[in-house]
């Protein structure tokens, strides 16, 4: 297995930030990758957790590595400790996730509402009441619809809105998708999620622009090498998402969160084009249980 990599622009992010480009409205104030004023007066902090933030919404390697790194530099950062206890929940890891989030809630007091609000959310999600996440979602994006790390845990198919079990839940996440659109602009992280919400009901024509657009602002954003070999799937051409995940996977680092995934989905494309040797190719090396 590859060693683990960084999510593929987190450090030019980071750089970014140094050089004052994400800075809000106060100068004293540091802020994230979508001008979020954030509660740590660390640069290195705050560094270090743009790095975690993108690496976990792009389902790159180390997201956990990066929020230890914020903590180190500050240990009262509560947002990475939230973070962090997000990143132990997806990894099944409940008591150490509780413990990190336990950490978060040490210090609101002495955060913003909007920061405060993130931390009660993330606090639903590791405590597991989806239902009250799902309500405190929709409220806390109506006040910061840019806080993309709250939206991240709901912004795929199968995110919180997605595993909800309620009935229109497609027609649902395109919904918020399509009201938060205007205030992400071309961001590309947001526009492979908006394009892959469009093409999952049946919006294939408004999809693929956006679809295309993500990749061509980042072509190695996990999120829209999916949509994009759904698109095609939907189109009924395989042989295309077959070709085009052959070469991108090769880019991805095999212990990407979607690596097995998107290896899946390619083994689909083998199976319908009559390749089964290459298929099981694919489940013994990338999603068997053994190795996924």
């Amino acid at each position: 297995m590859s060693p683990p990599q960084s999510a593929p622009s987190a450090c030019g992010a980071a750089d970014r930030i140094v050089d004052g480009e994400f800075r809000g409205g106060d100068p004293s104030m540091l802020t994230d990758r979508y001008e979020l004023p954030l509660s740590t007066a660390s640069s290195a902090a705050r560094d270090a957790y743009a790095q975690g933030c993108e690496a976990k919404l792009t389902m790159y390697p180390g997201a956990l590595e990066a929020f230890d790194r914020a903590i180190a530099a500050d240990p009262g950062f509560a947002l990475a400790h939230a973070a962090r206890a997000h990143v132990l929940l997806e990894r099944g890891e409940a008591a150490a996730a509780r413990a990190s989030i336990a950490a978060a809630k040490s210090v609101v007091a002495r955060l913003s509402e909007r920061e405060a609000s993130h931390i009660a959310y993330f606090d639903l999600l590791v405590g597991g009441d989806s239902e009250a996440a799902l309500a405190a979602v929709y409220a806390h994006l109506d006040a910061w619809p840019r806080d993309a790390v709250v939206l991240g845990t709901t912004a795929f198919t199968n995110g919180l809105i997605g595993s909800s079990g309620r009935a229109g839940q497609k027609r649902v996440l395109l919904a918020l998708l399509d009201r938060l659109a205007p205030s992400y602009g071309d961001d590309w992280w947001f526009t492979a999620h908006h394009g892959m919400a469009l093409s999952e009901n049946g919006q294939r024509d408004a999809a693929r622009p956006k679809i295309d657009r993500s990749l061509a602002q980042n072509p190695n954003n996990p999120w829209a090498a999916h949509a994009r070999a759904h698109l095609c799937y939907e189109e009924g051409d395989a042989n295309a998402a077959r070709a085009f995940l052959t070469s991108w996977l090769t880019t991805y680092p095999r212990n990407g969160l979607l690596y097995s995934h998107l290896s899946w989905h390619l083994a689909l494309g083998e199976l319908e084009a009559g390749d089964p040797a290459s298929a099981l190719r694919l489940f013994r090396e990338a999603f068997a249980p053994d190795v996924h």
